[in-house]
């Protein structure tokens, strides 16, 4: 299991997994950042920006596209399948707004968005880190949000 961000509803399975002999990996300052809160991961192998990985016979590619939710949040994307798990950095349709922005990084926020857009061209399903999967729409309508807080 790749976990994408610190925060406790993005960590909250992992000791279950660990006992069920599931591989957690993170980034190290994920790993940092969650055992200040509790939480052990083991595994901080992503160590870099872009980070490859096969699952089976499928290559999934783990991306740091800047800081945005967290200062440490990261993506999944499966190229064949053509899905981005981005997490807690990108909001369902129903949310109307940025949701905890504790740890945020608003200014940065956008451009690590954008980010995605430059980076994925063939998105076909976005699963959010909370509420409904849908497709590119997620991501326009997290900017939205973003720029509507500024605008407050």
């Amino acid at each position: 299991m790749v976990v994408t961000h610190y925060h406790q509803d993005n960590l909250g399975g992992i000791n279950f997994l660990k006992k069920a002999g599931i591989k957690v990996v993170s980034t190290p300052l994920t790993k940092k950042l969650a055992s200040k809160t509790g939480f052990i991961i083991d595994y901080p192998e992503i160590d870099t920006a872009v980070w490859n990985y096969c699952l089976g016979d499928r290559k999934i590619e783990i991306f740091c596209p800047g800081a945005g939710h967290t200062i440490d949040n990261i993506v999944v994307w499966i190229e064949d399948e053509k899905v981005l798990f981005g997490g807690c950095l990108i909001k369902a349709l129903r949310a109307k707004n940025p949701g905890n922005i504790n740890d945020a990084d608003l200014e940065q926020w956008p451009a690590s968005v954008n980010n995605l857009i430059s980076r994925y061209k063939k998105i076909k399903t976005v699963i959010p880190g909370h509420l409904e999967h849908g497709g590119t729409e997620l991501l326009t309508h997290t900017l939205e949000l973003l720029k509507n807080r500024e605008a407050q």
